[in-house]
């Protein structure tokens, strides 16, 4: 009987057609009800809104279908190579293995695509009919019929690309679904097991470069906002290559597919080893993260735990799996071998054999760092906008000059040593480095919770460091978008201050901020903030209002220069005066079980369970002499004591002290 090597099939194509025209038939239905049902129920009121429609398409529901039809498709219409009647019985008629590829695909798209392009179709006659305009609504659904359309097609192949690897039914599904989320989870596990037991790695990765990379759940899951159209460029890109790599792969393993190997659980050696391999670090790194996790005080036992007992049993599991058979211990020689490997890939990373955590770059090899607290590192990025970043305890900031680079580098040789402090009031909870050398190259560093005051200290009282806040600072205070500048005080408030004013603010914060010492600094005694809210557009509210950045800046004690033009410009109200105070605490600023400053929220807490006085001092004339007292940051806490004043109105504030009266010791408590 003579070959048939066309591209498709008639005969085929119809019989798919007609077995499995009901999965098209249902998609259709659900589809309607779903969206065009939904939108003609809408249009039934009064008034309605367009966009109140258009939201609808794509949603939520659009990415569920994406993850569950083009599965059931791709093992329902390539089911035979899994069954020795239908195998036998298809391969007996004069078709090549390329037409019925191809005929197949033809028919996925003709099951998923009609369905989706009618009631496409239905949707864009009930907008025109309700006056959308025809033009922007034509552009925007067929995006939206690529889109699903390219998503559709890559998801089956993916499936059917699992189908010719395997010889059941329920693997494939299953595969389909972990294997598509197996990169993201060994790199994310992976970065977090690494941060463990290797001081200074940076678990920071760039997560929608990651996962755009690594898998299509996050790809097709941000296809619904189809007002991102920057996504949608990358995300359409993307597609392709995962539809191309997948057509290709999935064509190819049907050609070579041994149709006698029906039987076997995996249908490909190589493939075999892959599976083995995947999920046995899968599992490894699982293990080892729950271990690590649970064993806090130990951390490292927990992750060697985790990493041996996790290569044991993966191994193990998937190896009864892939040879379908219990008697695995036949297989002690490699197993031996594969727990062998990751114990000493272990042991490699946690003794840095590598010599990654005493690395530091020589200072003529930078051309800049990105200096970062509490943040995201922006990967030695700069743009125009980067100085509008972070606020007082969240920023990042780019030093340039030799010697800020060399204050950042012995900064960094400090962390190397430094102990983590895990305590509550770790101020510092990651300290982020990014070089970026002459060369072009990239060497980013992280710490966590590094107990290293003195570092800090020097480096935030250096002339650069100053400098790069005040930059962001001015940035802030003299952005030409201001919309808002609010001024909250424990004296009072004051809205609305009028841009114009910003110029002369930030001269005299600038003073103030340039001579203020770390521990002030750090000690959150700030007696106010200046609230700034910047929008783009025209700063009205009726068009393009958006806020586009948003920023508190902290008024310490020592803030003179920013009181002296609060009081200049007849916000002296704002200011912490005697006027207001009810009542008033004295505390030592170190205690015995915890090295830092109480917060007002643990003291409230001691309040309600009555071990604080709620009253604290009420006597006005003691009041009126703390009150008198300067503050002083200049001491060590273990020689200061903390004064706090409550207000009526407006909360507590407080501050620190070193000389204390005699008269005042008499009032000093615990909390």
């Amino acid at each position: 009987m003579k070959l048939q090597t066309s591209f498709y099939n008639k005969a085929i194509l119809k019989n798919n057609i007609k077995r499995f025209a009901y999965i098209g038939i249902l998609y259709f239905v659900i589809h309607f009800l779903v969206v065009n049902f939904g939108m003609l129920m809408n249009t039934l009121g009064t008034t309605h809104k367009m966009d109140h429609l258009l939201y609808k398409i794509p949603s939520g529901w659009d990415v569920f279908i994406l993850f569950f039809l083009p599965v059931i498709l791709g093992i329902v219409l390539f089911r035979y190579i899994q069954d020795e009647k239908a195998l036998a019985t298809i391969h007996a008629f004069p078709v090549s293995r390329k037409t019925l590829f191809f005929s197949h695909m033809i028919s996925f798209v003709i099951l998923f695509g009609i369905p989706l392009l009618v009631n496409t179709l239905i949707s864009y006659a009930i907008l025109v009919s309700k006056g959308y305009p025809a033009s922007d609504l034509a552009l925007h659904l067929s995006i939206y019929v690529i889109g699903m359309i390219l998503s559709g097609m890559t998801i089956f192949y993916i499936t059917v690309m699992f189908g010719m690897l395997v010889g059941s039914s329920v693997l494939q599904a299953v595969l389909t679904y972990v294997m598509m989320a197996i990169p993201v989870a060994i790199v994310e596990f992976g970065k977090i097991l690494i941060g463990w037991t290797l001081k200074g790695f940076s678990t920071y990765l760039d997560e929608e470069a990651l996962h755009l990379l690594m898998t299509p759940y996050y790809t097709i899951g941000r296809m619904v906002d189809a007002s991102n159209t920057d996504f949608l460029i990358k995300g359409f890109l993307v597609l392709v290559i995962y539809l191309g790599i997948s057509v290709a792969a999935s064509y190819i393993l049907y050609k070579k597919r041994n149709l006698e190997r029906h039987h076997d659980l995996i249908a490909f050696d190589f493939a075999k080893i892959g599976f083995i391999g995947l999920l046995t670090v899968l599992i490894t790194l699982t293990l080892a993260n729950m271990l690590g996790s649970m064993f806090y005080d130990n951390r490292s036992l927990g992750v060697y735990v985790g990493v041996f007992f996790g290569a044991l049993i993966g191994y193990g599991v998937t190896k009864m799996i892939a040879e379908k058979t219990v008697r695995i211990f036949v297989y002690y020689k490699s197993w031996l071998v594969v727990v062998g490997l990751f114990m000493l890939a272990l042991v490699i990373v946690d003794f840095d054999l590598i010599g990654f955590e005493s690395y530091v770059p020589n200072s003529e090899e930078v051309a800049y760092v990105v200096y970062g607290e509490n943040s995201n590192p922006r990967q030695g990025r700069m743009t125009d906008e980067s100085v509008l970043y972070g606020s007082e305890a969240n920023f990042e900031l780019v030093f340039t000059e030799q010697a800020s680079v060399q204050e950042v580098l012995n900064l960094h040789e400090t962390a190397i040593h430094a102990e983590q402090d895990m305590g509550y009031n770790s101020r510092v909870y990651r300290l982020d480095l990014v070089y970026v050398l002459k060369n072009g190259k990239r060497v980013n560093r992280m710490y966590e919770n590094p107990k290293m005051e003195e570092a800090f200290a020097r480096l935030h009282e250096s002339e650069g460091y100053k400098q790069g806040r005040i930059k962001d600072i001015e940035a802030i205070l003299t952005h030409p978008k201001i919309s808002t500048i609010n001024i909250w005080g424990r004296g009072g408030q004051e809205r609305n201050i009028s841009p114009d004013k910003s110029n002369s603010l930030f001269e005299a914060y600038r003073k103030d901020f340039m001579l203020l010492s770390y521990r002030e600094e750090v000690s959150y005694d700030n007696w106010g903030t200046i609230d700034i809210a910047i929008t783009k557009g025209d700063d009205t509210r009726e068009e393009d209002y958006e806020i586009l950045n948003y920023h508190s800046l902290n008024v310490w004690p020592s803030f003179e220069h920013t009181k002296a033009w609060l009081k200049e410009n007849g916000y002296e109200g704002i200011i912490p005066n005697r006027e207001g105070i009810v009542s008033a605490r004295i505390t030592p600023v170190v205690t015995p079980d915890m090295e830092g400053d109480i917060p007002p929220e643990y003291v409230k807490e001691m309040q309600l369970q009555g071990k604080i006085d709620s009253a604290g001092i009420v006597d006005d004339d003691i009041i009126d002499i703390i009150f008198g007292l300067p503050y002083d940051y200049s001491k060590d806490p273990e020689d200061s004591y903390r004064i706090t004043l409550i207000y009526k109105d407006y909360g507590e504030y407080s501050y620190r002290v070193s000389a204390l009266p005699e008269k005042l010791k008499s009032y000093v408590t615990q909390y």
